[in-house]
């Protein structure tokens, strides 16, 4: 196989995004119409025009994946062949192509997730902070000189420039001031917690007692998953990676070596925005990267 497509994680969310899709294509707007039964009110915040009420947790990691999945049914039967993978949250986009699960039982869980992600957040004060102009080994050494490594943790490998770093605020602050003086950029993200770390294990608890109530089919393409670093086959494999996802690293950068070693020449971003193709360019400026972000973009494929 020499295509992948990319579902991308929480922090794409657009304001807007899928009415296109919405008016105009009618599978995509039977995923709205279900997803809407799912999470009241989850089109009037998507397809509305207040982005922080789109930003929170409970209300974009649905959804990024209800665009994504929709965005997958408008493309043509014959060109959905290929790789599958996502970026966290893009985990569950990509096990929904993979007919994994359906549409209603995605969101299920994605709504169950992000209750729980938000929940345990909220107890904690904590975030996450994306680290660019230190590879991955200096801001290691950097964390242990700082003694932060049972309060700051590497949560995302996104490129070998970028990696994000998820902790309590006391140790941002403190890494970033560090990081600064040494020449680094340091962006606080906007999300509500510390999520991919060790702190997040209440709600991985909590959620694989969640999975436990699902039936989980074997995928109809291979998914590959950056929270393993390799291919997920069974359901025991793809439940163990779920639960673990939320209190381990996104693999992102190993998972794009890992395609291009497969032979992958093509990654299809599948969802709203371009931010896994840039990290893609990024990390393999060698692939050949096309983005599915509006219906407009499907005759790309064709």
């Amino acid at each position: 196989m020499d295509k992948a497509f990319l579902f991308p994680g929480q922090g794409s969310q657009q304001i807007q995004m899928g009415a296109d899709l919405y008016a105009e294509s009618a599978v995509a707007k039977e995923v709205f119409d279900l997803a809407q039964t799912i999470v009241p009110d989850l089109l009037s915040v998507c397809f509305g025009d207040d982005q922080a009420l789109l930003d929170r947790t409970e209300y974009a990691q649905p959804a990024i994946v209800t665009v994504s999945a929709a965005l997958w049914e408008c493309l043509p039967a014959q060109t959905r062949v290929g790789y599958v993978t996502g970026h966290s949250l893009g985990e569950y986009s990509a096990l929904y192509a993979a007919g994994v699960l359906g549409i209603a039982e995605v969101l299920q869980l994605v709504r169950e997730r992000a209750t729980l992600m938000a929940r345990v957040a909220g107890r904690i004060s904590g975030g996450m902070v994306a680290v660019m102009g230190l590879d991955y080994a200096e801001i290691q050494s950097l964390l242990v000189q700082l003694g932060l490594t049972d309060r700051l943790y590497p949560a995302n490998r996104n490129s070998p420039q970028q990696t994000v770093l998820s902790g309590l605020d006391e140790a941002i602050t403190e890494f970033s001031e560090a990081a600064l003086a040494r020449g680094a950029k340091v962006v606080r993200l906007g999300v509500s917690g510390p999520f991919h770390s060790p702190l997040m294990s209440g709600a991985a608890k909590e959620f694989a007692v969640v999975l436990n109530e699902f039936a989980f089919k074997e995928p109809s393409l291979p998914v590959i998953s950056p929270t393993t670093g390799g291919m997920l086959r069974t359901a025991a494999e793809i439940r163990e990676a779920l639960i673990n996802q939320l209190t381990g690293p996104v693999r992102w950068t190993e998972t794009v070596v890992w395609l291009s070693k497969a032979g992958v020449r093509t990654v299809i971003e599948v969802g709203p925005g371009k931010v896994l193709t840039g990290l893609v360019k990024r990390t393999d400026p060698g692939l050949q990267r096309i983005n599915i972000s509006r219906l407009a973009d499907v005759d790309t494929l064709l």
